[in-house]
């Protein structure tokens, strides 16, 4: 699980109590997957999403690594549309589900299905802005009742243009292959409808995942064209903390704490934003206490900030993540940690064959000893085998986890060579 909205991720209580509007100032800028007000390094990518809505029939596939940005590029690019609508594909969700929330979101209204008051008068809102006045559709029958082809003919029927966003499209349910299918018959039902007037999908998903998704339906390949991530250069990086930075006009970040935010990214500016974040978080709450926050309209992000930001967004990332990464991580020392270290160490994922030599020759592991901590891992969570590789479950906390390690370090020239760090 990626924090999506800014209330997913806690603020201090003096920042809810005393200064609001500061508070929204950090969690604009800074909140992982909220509205973005700054966006670098991603120009080409921008242009090319924008030429693939103005083509007819066609959807477009944001693919990249969980936590490289590919929330915050659509919602960049088309959030502040009023068509625009959100429908996350939770956790093993099926299409059906999806689909409920999706058709309600843009108007429609079934007997055995009600969206929360607010949620309710956004959209009428929504359609209000492009209809010119509120126009909702009664279906007289329950959702439940409704076969797949009355649902797809709804979606088809929709004169309204609303851009439908399925984020996180990759963790939907692949228990039974007929669910991908129905997401593959909706991308080819939406090719017929009309560019100007019918709903659009766009969907984000894991690179690898996805494509592995769309495999075996060769016929929705001509109806989707893929916007793919790449990591963020450090150039990048640097050029969105300036810009951040601008945009709050009250904080000063020393050039260690700019520098080691960046280098330990590792290209996901993910961390960068979890971290920042924490660390204006810590200076606010330093500088409220001493009465001194509000004087001089600056607020300085000194390396003790960063340090203490740095290990509160660790903890939080790892567990609103997975606990299973902190239950492994603070657990006693032995082969599920190790193994996991050596993941992280090879960039977040080894080849099978290379993890059991490593394995073998460097921590001197047996392979009923291999096999069951491999065991462990899987059934935590923290890592899974993919195409013939043990890699992390969730790439995003690949940079938190390496600072975890690398925290851990014991003193130089303590203990042997098995229990000496991999780094």
């Amino acid at each position: 699980y990626v924090p999506e909205r800014i209330g997913d991720l806690s603020m201090p209580p003096f920042l809810h109590d005393e200064d609001p509007w500061k508070a929204k100032k950090y969690t604009s800028v800074f909140t992982p997957g909220a509205r973005p007000l700054v966006l670098c390094g991603r120009g080409a990518e921008l242009a090319q999403f924008g030429r693939i809505l103005e083509c007819p029939g066609v959807q477009p596939l944001v693919v990249g690594d969980r936590g490289i940005g590919k929330t915050s590029l659509v919602e960049h690019a088309i959030g502040n549309e009023p068509g625009f609508v959100d429908v996350p594909c939770g956790v093993g969700i099926k299409f059906r589900d999806w689909a409920k929330v999706a058709l309600m979101k843009i108007g429609y209204d079934f007997p055995d299905g009600e969206l929360e008051a607010t949620i309710r008068a956004e959209v009428d809102l929504k359609i209000a802005t492009l209809a010119g006045k509120v126009v909702r559709k009664s279906v007289n029958r329950k959702f439940s009742d409704l076969g797949l082809s009355e649902l797809f003919t709804l979606f088809r029927d929709h004169q309204l243009p609303h851009i439908l966003f399925a984020d996180e499209f990759d963790r939907i349910s692949v228990s039974h292959p007929n669910e991908i299918s129905h997401f593959a018959d909706l991308i080819k039902q939406l090719a017929k409808c009309d560019p100007q007037r019918g709903p659009r999908l766009v969907v984000a998903a894991v690179t690898s995942r996805s494509r592995r998704i769309f495999r075996s339906h060769q016929s929705v390949h001509r109806h989707i064209e893929e916007v793919f991530l790449e990591k963020l250069s450090d150039r990048d990086l640097q050029l969105f903390l300036e810009q951040a930075l601008v945009r709050m006009k009250v904080v000063s970040i020393s050039e260690d704490v700019r520098d080691a935010l960046i280098s330990s990214s590792m290209g996901r500016p993910y961390y960068l934003h979890a971290v920042a974040l924490q660390a204006c978080f810590a200076a606010e709450g330093e500088a409220h206490k001493k009465g001194i926050g509000s004087r001089n309209g600056e607020l300085y992000v000194t390396r003790s900030h960063y340090e203490t930001g740095k290990e509160i967004a660790v903890q939080k990332v790892l567990d609103e993540t997975n606990p299973g990464f902190l239950k492994i991580l603070n657990g006693p020392e032995g082969g599920a940690r190790r193994v996991l270290e050596l993941i992280v160490l090879s960039g977040g994922q080894v080849a099978a064959a290379e993890m059991v030599a490593l394995l073998e020759v460097r921590l001197r592991m047996a392979a009923g000893e291999i096999e069951k901590t491999l065991g462990v891992l899987t059934k935590e969570r923290v890592a899974v085998f993919d195409e013939g590789h043990w890699r992390l479950s969730d790439l995003h906390v690949l940079p938190f986890l390496r600072v975890k390690f690398q925290n851990d370090l014991p003193p130089p020239g303590s203990g042997t060579q098995a229990d000496l760090p991999l780094w």
